[in-house]
């Protein structure tokens, strides 16, 4: 996403962002931490942080290439690598490392502009890169990974190499018309049996609310994009009750259809100064349009003692570990963060806990 207003708990924590900003001057992979004096959520385990410097040199590069704006994550199975998606129009490739079930380290391995099948860099707004989603990751063939991204600004999902090559693939959706340039496909899933999933980053202006005056209450839209055989459905999702929470992710946690209802992680971030800066991680579970359940996992705010910053993406390891990262908004005064957290071995493998999850029904959505 293109630069916000500094977030809250840089106010709070003033000592500690100094710090980040005195350590952001080395072009060196650190650990961090992110739970601070903060109490441990039970639902999630934590299993290590890192703070990425603000350029780094990949292995096939001569030089230090610019690393900050990660907003979207995803793991390559045939490739064994983590692509990373900055919304200044670059991808990064990379290696996570792990020592004792830990992530200690990231080995970059490669950096490519965005650009268009012209070989124009991507600029501006056409380059506001914000979620991301691969195909053919995982069929056992080596080299023939695509990447489907979603942009702000100029709305739109375009499929591209894992060079960051355009294919010309260009996918539109009517329902991001009446969203706001700063507030759309923020997250993007492929889902099993329902195909290519958006959520917008908040609710479109024409899309109707539950009858209250609580802003906590506020719903914004999922939606399937159109395929060869799926029609276009939607779920209406309730933002957590964070004051200014925005989905800023979907995670798929199946990797293939079954008879259960799919399952996703969803990542919000709520930024509404003067509340501290929090990040929620709910577990959504898809039944028939519109309607979700929603069980909320953890939520991390800074007031609470959380060291976190302006998270944006998740990325799904094949051990089940599943990695965050933030965008740093190319500021000197906030951190690129990648942490690694694993669910509870309960919500992990089986459906959504038991007792009484959010619901969301609302208005009929027909097929568009």
């Amino acid at each position: 996403m293109l630069p916000k207003p500094l977030p809250p708990h840089c106010l709070a924590i003033g000592l500690i962002i100094l710090s980040s900003w005195l350590s952001g001057c080395t072009t060196q992979v650190a650990s961090a931490n992110l739970q601070g004096d903060a109490p441990a959520p039970a639902a999630l385990e934590f299993c290590g942080t890192l703070a990425l410097p603000g350029e780094w040199q990949p292995l096939d590069d001569v030089s230090p290439v610019p690393l900050g704006g990660l907003s979207a994550m995803a793991w390559d199975s045939d490739e064994q690598r983590l692509y990373l998606l900055s919304d200044r129009g670059r991808l990064h490739q990379a290696t996570p490392v792990f020592r004792d079930g830990r992530l200690v380290d990231l080995t970059a391995l490669s950096s490519h502009r965005l650009t268009g099948r012209d070989g124009r860099r991507l600029e501006g707004k056409a380059a506001d890169a914000e979620s991301l989603v691969l195909i053919n990751d995982r069929d056992n063939v080596a080299g023939n990974t695509q990447l489907l991204v979603g942009f702000e600004q100029d709305h739109r999902v375009e499929g591209f190499t894992t060079m960051g090559v355009s294919s010309g693939r260009i996918i539109r959706s009517p329902l991001t018309a009446s969203a706001a340039d700063n507030e759309s496909l923020e997250a993007l899933a492929w889902v099993p049996g329902i195909g290519l999933l958006a959520g917008l980053e908040a609710p479109p202006t024409d899309m109707p609310q539950p009858p209250s005056d609580d802003v906590s209450s506020r719903h914004t839209l999922l939606f399937s994009l159109p395929g060869d055989d799926t029609p276009v459905t939607r779920w209406h999702y309730p933002l957590a009750s964070a004051p200014g929470s925005a989905l800023t992710e979907l995670l798929t946690l199946e990797d293939a259809a079954s008879t259960r209802s799919p399952r996703l992680l969803a990542l919000e971030r709520a930024f509404s100064p003067p509340h501290p800066l929090t990040i929620t991680l709910s577990l959504i579970e898809l039944h028939q349009p519109p309607t979700v359940d929603v069980t909320r996992l953890a939520s991390l705010s800074a007031g609470d003692g959380w060291r976190i910053d302006n998270m944006e993406g998740l990325a799904r390891l094949p051990e089940g570990s599943i990695l965050m990262v933030s965008d740093d908004n190319f500021s000197a005064l906030q951190r690129n963060l990648l942490s690694c957290f694993r669910l509870r071995q309960d919500l992990a493998d089986t459906p959504l806990p038991a007792g009484p999850p959010m619901s969301s029904d609302g208005p009929p959505a027909g097929d568009d």
